[in-house]
């Protein structure tokens, strides 16, 4: 599944930078994008950029979020908002890959910085269970305007009404984010890059 996303990821990439160097003569087709791949009780998941991927868990009543992608952004105080990394920004791309297990009831939410950056962690963790439309709209209120990008995608997986798990949802979700201010950073991220990360919660070897 590792190469396959990364394989997928990586022609992407190259038909956007060919096709800006074509037209443009610069890079131009430039997007973030985040992507989720469910098998069963498995998430596999990527992204590149800054658009951010988590899983919403509830455990006896503890509800934690937490953040699977990685965000390819400047570490320096004022640049936070300069990408390192993004779909179309260079011809070859290292995107960040991750895998986890998933239990039942567990949320996926795929998101641009135009949701996250206007709500906080706690209430994305608290109003995920209303859905993706409330996220956009409790967000879009802040401004009394519609957010600029498609801001999010859902994902869950659900218990049979026997208590038993269904096979699973299938979401495949890439979500382009615009960048709305300055103009995108050239410089390799300063990490290993196209690394694998174990997920956080209940990863298997």
């Amino acid at each position: 599944m590792e190469k396959s996303i990364k394989h997928f990821i990586e022609n992407i990439n190259r038909v956007l930078y060919l096709d800006s160097m074509a037209e443009y003569d610069r890079e131009e087709l430039v997007t973030t994008l985040a992507l989720v791949v469910i098998e069963g009780d498995r998430l596999y998941g990527a992204n590149v950029g800054d658009s951010r991927i988590y899983l919403h868990r509830n455990i006896d009543g503890d509800t934690k979020l937490t953040q699977l992608s990685e965000d390819h952004t400047m570490d320096e105080e004022g640049m936070e908002n300069v990408l390192m990394a993004a779909m179309g920004l260079e011809e070859n791309v290292s995107p960040y890959y991750f895998e986890n297990n998933l239990l039942a009831g567990d949320l996926i939410l795929l998101c641009s910085d135009g949701l996250y950056n206007e709500l906080s962690e706690d209430e994305l963790r608290s109003d995920m269970k209303m859905g993706a439309s409330f996220l956009v709209k409790k967000a879009s209120k802040l401004h009394d305007a519609d957010l600029p990008d498609r801001p999010c995608v859902p994902g869950h997986r659900r218990p049979h009404t026997d208590g038993t798990h269904q096979g699973h949802d299938h979401r495949l979700g890439g979500n382009p984010g615009r960048r709305r201010a300055g103009r995108l950073g050239k410089t390799p991220a300063q990490r290993p890059s196209g690394g694998r990360k174990q997920g956080p919660l209940g990863l298997s070897p």
